[in-house]
């Protein structure tokens, strides 16, 4: 008898991605923050860092919806298409 899958297993990508994107988030606020007060450099990248890592994290939380087998369409196979000249 197969086993069935985990609940669990298949949305951990995705609650793992929201978590990230709220930590990513919390400190780019946070180093921004810091700039505003401090003026330093190193706390505005570290901030800019931070939200690019943020947004990064939540487009992989929106793909691992949208990319299942359940919502996308099955693969279109296409021919090799040969470039080498017959020589």
């Amino acid at each position: 008898m197969p086993r069935s899958p985990s609940p669990s297993s298949g949305s951990f990508r995705t609650t793992a991605a929201v978590v990230a994107t709220l930590v990513f988030t919390a400190l780019a606020f946070l180093f921004l923050g810091l700039n505003a007060f401090t003026a330093s450099d190193g706390c505005r990248l570290a901030g800019g860092w931070f939200g690019i890592f943020a947004a990064f994290s939540a487009w992989w939380g929106a793909m691992a919806g949208f990319w299942s087998r359940d919502t996308t369409f099955g693969i279109i196979r296409v021919q090799a298409v040969g470039l080498a000249r017959q020589g």
